[in-house]
């Protein structure tokens, strides 16, 4: 505020010097209307501050995660995976197998680590003699999902 109050009695000063110093031409009219607009944005400068307006805020935008939700989320996209991955060994003629995901919760995205297939229970109707159900499984499970095949865990 104080600086506010200078700055009015500084232009009021160099108004009155130039009335002076300056003979009534068209020179002295121009700089008379400078001085004028100059005296106008010292007397509004301070209503900014009233205001206290940015327009850095309008476009500002603070991302915060809720690892709640994501946690959520993850986990019910993680329980589709399994239950997609599932079905469709299921309709292949791959009965019974247990299919758990881990993934990764750090990333913002939903990124298989791993991929365990429990074989406990399997029961095989496919019609094909002497199959290599590993490379079948594997096969069909990376088509699926577009996985590499060193994460998938068999277990019996």
């Amino acid at each position: 505020m104080k600086e506010w109050i200078i700055s009015i009695v500084s232009i009021t000063i160099i108004n009155l010097m130039t009335d002076i110093l300056l003979s009534e031409n068209e020179l002295s009219s121009f700089v008379k209307k400078c001085i004028a607009i100059i005296s106008m944005v010292v007397v509004i400068s301070p209503i900014k501050n009233f205001i206290n307006f940015s327009t850095d805020k309008i476009f500002e935008y603070n991302y915060v995660s809720d690892d709640s939700y994501l946690y959520t989320h993850y986990n019910n996209q993680k329980k589709f995976t399994e239950n997609y991955v599932e079905e469709l060994l299921d309709k292949n003629g791959f009965k019974n197998i247990k299919v758990t995901l881990w993934y990764n919760m750090q990333d913002d995205d939903f990124t298989i680590q791993k991929i365990l297939l429990n074989l406990n229970n399997l029961v095989i109707y496919n019609n094909s003699v002497h199959i290599n159900k590993y490379k079948e499984i594997t096969s069909l499970v990376c088509k699926a999902l577009s996985v590499e095949e060193d994460i998938i865990i068999f277990n019996e």
